[in-house]
Order: structure tokens, then sequence, then C-alpha cells
């Protein structure tokens, strides 16, 4: 006679591990998540109570590797110069000459 082995959700084990389910299903998805679990149906997760501990492992590295990622590009973006022109209300004399210039044009335009 086969021993079936003890099958939990991601509900059950997300609460084993004091985590949300989102993030354990998120966890799920990468390969060496689903390496651990098995597919019940289209959409649900069988995950064998034996490998609540290689998944806690595992999404330990996973989130310390997201976190190092996500710090790495903050680094990346502040070391990038901001190419966005800055919004500068002081005007030189150029541009009110251009500003009188492109008036006159619009008025002249109206009287033709």
């Amino acid at each position: 006679m086969a021993t079936q082995k003890k099958m939990l959700t991601t509900k059950e084990t997300a609460e084993q591990l004091g985590i949300d389910p989102k993030a354990l299903r998120v966890f799920l998805r990468t390969a060496q998540g689903a390496a651990l679990v098995e597919r019940d149906g289209k959409a649900k997760y069988a995950i064998p109570a034996s490998n609540v501990s290689k998944i806690k492992a595992g999404l330990a590295a996973h989130t310390k590797a997201a976190e190092a990622r996500k710090a790495a590009k903050a680094a990346q973006e502040a070391a990038e110069p901001d190419l966005e022109p800055q919004d500068n209300e002081d005007t030189t004399p150029e541009d009110d000459e251009l500003e009188e210039v492109g008036d006159d044009e619009e008025l002249e335009e109206d009287d033709e």
C-alpha cells in the first residue's frame, strides 16, 4: 500500500511560514519554487509538507536577491545625471526679446 504525502495549499503553507499567500505564489512561479511543488489542476499548487523548509530557505534567498536588485537599480538611478530640463522661472533678456518678436509677428498676420 502506497503512502500518500501530506499536501498543503498555498494558504496553509504561507500561514506556516508567516507570510502573505501572494508573496508565496510569486516565489512559486520562479524556477526554484516550481521545483518544490506540484500542480493540482490548472491554477492550484499542491505543496508537499516535507518541502516547507526548502521553500522557506528558497524564499529567503529569493527575497534577498530581489532586495539586492532593487538596491542596485536605485543606486544606478541615483548615479545617472538628471537629463530632464529644469523648469526655471528666471528669464534672460534674450528670452524677453524672443517673446516680443513672436508677439509682433502674430499681430502682423492678423492685420493682413
